[in-house]
This record gives C-alpha cells, sequence and structure tokens, in this order.
C-alpha cells in the first residue's frame, strides 16, 4: 500500500489574509515505513496528516491511497475512508475521563462497528499485553501517567485495525525517557507492515524513521 502525495497545496482564509498552509507538497510512503514529518511550528505538518486522514481535502494537487482518490471522497465516503484506512494518536491523549482505559480503547472500535464487543474486549487484552498496559485496564485516565495514557491511545487507535496510524506529536507531552519508549512503539507498528506517519518536533523521531518529510513554510525542503 501506498500513500502519494503530488504537488499539494492547501490555503485557508484568515480574515482577509490567505495563509498557504502547504505549497505544492509531493511525497510517496509505503507500507512497513515510518515517516516523519518535521519543520517549526506552521510549517503544515498538521494540515499534511489532517489531509492524508481525510479529516480536510487539498486546495489543488492529488492524494491518493491504496487507489482512492481523497480529494474527490464526498463526506460520506472520507468517513468510510477513516474508519477503514486511519488510526489517530494526539499529543494530548483525547482520551474520555469518566471511562476506563479498557472502556477509552474499545469505545471507537464499537461504534465504528468494528466487532462484537467479546471479540473487541478480547482484540483490546490483547493489544494491552503487547504495550504493556494490560493491568490498568479498569483504571481511570487520571490515574495514569503521560507515558502510559498514551499507549492507551495507541492501543485505542490500532484496535480500529489501520492500515496507517496517524501520530501529531505523540512525544510532546512526554519527558525523554517515555518518549523513547513511545518510538519505539510506533516503529515497531510501521515495521509490522502499517504506514506510520509521525508529525513531530523530536529528533529522535527523525533519528530512527524510515523517511524524512522536512517542511518549512508549507514547503518541503529535504528528505
Amino acid at each position: 500500500m501506498k500513500v502519494q502525495c503530488e504537488n499539494v497545496e492547501k490555503y485557508y482564509l484568515a480574515g482577509s489574509n490567505v495563509v498557504k498552509a502547504l505549497r505544492g507538497l509531493s511525497c510517496s510512503i509505503t507500507s512497513g515505513r515510518l515517516a516523519a514529518v518535521v519543520g517549526p511550528s506552521g510549517s503544515g505538518k498538521t494540515t499534511l496528516l489532517n489531509l492524508i486522514g481525510a479529516l480536510d481535502r487539498p486546495t489543488r494537487g492529488k492524494i491518493m491511497v491504496d487507489g482512492l482518490h481523497l480529494e474527490t471522497l464526498s463526506r460520506e465516503k472520507a468517513n468510510e475512508y477513516r474508519k477503514e484506512y486511519i488510526g489517530f494518536v494526539f499529543q494530548r491523549f483525547n482520551l474520555v475521563p469518566y471511562l476506563s482505559v479498557l472502556e477509552n480503547i474499545i469505545l471507537p472500535a464499537y461504534l465504528a462497528k468494528k466487532g462484537k464487543k467479546k471479540a473487541l474486549v478480547d482484540r483490546a487484552v490483547e493489544i494491552m499485553e503487547n504495550l504493556n498496559i494490560v493491568d490498568k485496564s479498569g483504571k481511570m485516565p487520571n490515574e495514569l501517567s503521560g507515558g502510559e495514557q498514551q499507549r492507551v491511545a495507541i492501543a485505542r487507535a490500532l484496535l480500529m485495525n489501520p492500515k496507517i496510524l496517524l501520530a501529531d506529536e505523540p512525544t510532546g507531552e512526554l519527558d525523554r525517557e517515555t518518549g523513547r519508549v513511545i518510538i519505539s512503539i510506533l516503529k515497531e507498528i510501521a515495521d509490522s507492515g502499517k504506514i506510520v506517519i509521525v508529525a513531530t518536533h523530536d529528533p529522535e523521531i527523525s533519528n530512527v524513521a524510515d523517511y524524512v518529510i522536512k517542511l518549512r513554510d508549507g514547503k518541503r525542503v529535504s528528505e
């Protein structure tokens, strides 16, 4: 499988000004690779993830995933694409505070009808065992460390069985050592055959990535 961007541009209106978030970006990322999207704040990193995740569509250019042209998808088709292809991991974890760890992991997959509840629970337990958080399954998010919460967020994304995992600053809220653990987990997920795309300021992710997309002012400046 491949994610391919061809001359992608994304413009936003900010009052009377036009903000050029991405300008002529092209890249190609294949299965089994960890791609790091790096650059200063405002360089277009999160915009690129949102476009690949079909949360937004490009102003110009093409984004192709497994034969799908994302720029042409209707809202309904974009929802279907996200359910089948995409898992999201965010910097701030986005866990539901009044649900347990297990409930947080299962909820999106249950709502997306990814399987019956028992099967989802069994799969969730397996994923939690792999991420060394199975003993936290009954705890609430506020009882966990930042690193543990990020593992829960990764487990939640993996239960959706995505082909593409999109992570926006996944180590930004973590200390250095915990960040390294999360980086190692993301690399293992990529090595298992998925596409993992990480928007990051963290140079350690760039060091282990198979592919680096460096952005500045919406343009790609090096690989």
